[in-house]
């Protein structure tokens, strides 16, 4: 559930105001108000921290040693990696030139251009051409050229001239001498070769202290927050005061800090009426049983509900393990999930550490998942129920036929988009009365699409039946009421809620329409599962049609690609089908603001030159 936030205006001293931060970032309780607030010292501190991060960038992605008493200049330490890494780069860039200049000249051979610029200097000149070979011919046959063939190649003929004089050169253009010669060039490239690894033991030889700048990052990183949140202070002559939200659960142990520090509060309720501070309030989520396990997932992709909205995470518990089931869908696939989450849980109950709860929920998606690769008999994508008497008791016949998945998936689909209109329902009947035939509508309209989707791509003989000839009523009625009190507001009155629904006319045909494509979207449950089968199968008939080495090759790297895009399917699908389809049916749209307590400590000071 979303965990209810009180208003809190915290009031200190000014004189005292660092003092009062810090111990405020003690008490990890204080979010606060977020202001875009920039200045100077925000300023240099993010140029500290871009240069930081670059530097670490430029040491090779080894480990570093960890931390001690040792003491590193971490200033020092980004000049030298800096140092380094620019003169890496300057003898690639030269080597680069040289090996091109190579390419370019070592077709006319290894001559000394020493000799040719002496030459030069007593009257003597030579000139480099590449010329076609009707170019060719046509010097050649002149009298008085003294003409010499180097290579021929691809049509192209490299030659030198010889005169005693510039006028008698032909209008070609010609090359450049190169700076030296090519054997020389080739010297200079073998030295720098060894410049470059130099350079590059250097940088790694300096990486041992990149924890040291690690944490340097953090400090950093730590610092600005500190500062961004001084920033937001406001200043009132003797007083300063910083506002922000607390979970009203958490307000006595605020009390409490607030008493022992010398500070004053002002405490309101978070929800002001005002749209644009009540954006603000943060959301705090206390996950129930089921919701814990779902949570993570929500955290890592940075889905967050708006403080008035919902909380999902228990249906989502649900629904989601049976998407993962069907979409990894193989019992192979899913044994070897559940190996290596219980792994995972056995190896940190070993080191007495504590156990995320996705990891249990991994073992049991992965259950669900050997559950329904029995079933429909898949592993590895090979069919072992003829085989295996056990199994070809446990397969079940019905969802060995396409039409029975398809049909199975859109009936998960109106069973989820249903619990969305009815929990939404059930919110409307507590907050705004006036707004409930709108969901009723939205139900009659998602039960027609969902007849008429049947009908359409599996056909009559299901347990939806036929279509009736009422469906078509009952969808024009839905959206009837859909127009009439979809915008219905709590404090308007009804005739102006149907106004503002008429008003709306073409959005909300557009919503309908947005019925009948999210229900058909829940067919990806099958196709997603059929295409990661089929390339089991396809993978399976390639390898035993193959010579006897490259059989497990191809098998290895088949179902170790097919695992990847499981998980992949997972991700793109299963979350999108509880992130919008269902959230998008029960009016959430993550527009939430996460909690994020102030625990940031001036951790960074300017002078500081080393870290220990």
């Amino acid at each position: 559930m979303i965990l209810e936030m009180s208003r809190v205006s915290l009031i200190m001293a000014k004189s005292a105001q660092a003092k009062a931060l810090d111990a405020l970032a003690t008490a990890n309780l204080f979010h606060v108000n977020a202001q875009e607030n920039y200045n100077d010292s925000i300023a240099k501190l993010h140029h500290q921290l871009s240069r930081a991060e670059i530097m670490l960038r430029y040491l090779p992605d080894l480990p570093g040693e960890p931390i001690t008493t040792r003491t590193v200049d971490i200033t020092k330490l980004q000049d030298d990696i800096e140092r380094m890494y620019q003169q890496r780069e300057e003898l690639d860039k030269q080597q680069k030139h040289y090996l091109q200049q190579i390419e370019q000249y070592a077709i006319w051979g290894d001559f000394s251009v020493e000799d040719l610029h002496d030459l030069q200097a007593r009257g003597y000149f030579i000139r480099l051409y590449k010329v076609d070979a009707r170019t060719y011919q046509s010097l050649s046959s002149q009298e008085n050229t003294n003409l010499f063939l180097c290579k021929v190649l691809k049509g192209i003929h490299y030659i030198a001239l010889y005169s005693e004089s510039e006028e008698h050169f032909p209008a070609l253009e010609s090359l450049e001498l190169p700076p030296m010669s090519v054997g020389k060039m080739r010297n200079a490239v073998h030295d720098i070769a060894k410049s470059i690894q130099d350079r590059n033991n250097d940088l790694i030889n300096l990486n041992k202290d990149r924890t040291y700048l690690e944490q340097h990052i953090s400090r950093l990183e730590e610092s600005i927050r500190f500062e961004k949140t001084v920033a937001n202070v406001e200043d009132y002559e003797e007083l300063a005061v910083l506002h922000g939200f607390v979970p009203t659960e958490d307000l006595l142990v605020l009390k409490d800090y607030a008493k022992k520090h010398g500070w004053a509060l002002h405490i309101q309720e978070a929800i002001t009426g005002d749209e644009d501070a009540d954006a603000e309030i943060p959301t705090k989520i206390k996950p129930g049983f089921f919701g814990k396990f779902s949570q993570p997932i929500l955290d890592a992709l940075e889905f967050t509900p708006g403080y008035q909205e919902i909380d999902i995470s228990n249906v989502m518990t649900f629904f989601f393990a049976i998407f993962f089931s069907m979409i990894v869908g193989d019992a192979a696939y899913g044994s070897i999930f559940l190996l290596l989450s219980l792994f995972g849980i056995t190896k940190l109950k070993m080191a007495n550490k504590p156990v995320t709860p996705l990891l249990p929920y991994v073992a049991f998606m992965s259950a669900l998942t050997v559950m329904w690769g029995i079933l429909t008999d898949s592993w590895f994508g090979f069919s072992l129920a003829q085989h295996v008497p056990l199994f070809a008791s446990l397969k079940n016949d019905w969802l060995g036929e396409d039409s029975n998945l398809q049909l199975l998936s859109f009936t998960i689909g109106i069973t989820h988009l249903t619990i969305a209109h009815l929990w939404a329902l059930g919110i409307k009947l507590k907050s705004n009365i006036k707004a409930v035939p709108s969901e009723i509508g939205q139900l009659m309209m998602l039960f027609g699409f969902f007849i008429l989707i049947v009908n359409m791509l599996i056909g009559p003989n299901t347990f939806v039946g036929a279509v009736p000839s009422w469906n078509v009523q009952m969808i024009i009625i839905g959206l009837v009421l859909r127009l009439l009190f979809g915008e219905q507001q709590a404090n308007v009155n009804l005739g102006a809620g149907f106004v503002n629904g008429l008003k709306g006319a073409f959005a909300n045909v557009l919503g309908a329409v947005g019925n009948f494509s999210d229900t058909l979207s829940y067919i990806r449950l099958y196709a997603v599962g059929l295409a990661g089968f089929s390339i089991a199968s396809s993978f399976n008939e390639l390898a035993l049609s193959s010579p006897v080495f490259m059989t497990p090759l191809i098998l290895i790297f088949a179902h170790t690609l097919n695992l990847v895009l499981g998980i992949l399917g997972v991700l793109v699908h299963a979350v999108r089908l509880n992130s919008l389809e269902f959230s998008g049916h029960i009016g959430l749209v993550w527009s939430g603001v996460p909690y994020e307590p102030f625990k940031a400590k001036n951790a960074f000071v300017e002078s500081d030159r080393t870290t220990k």
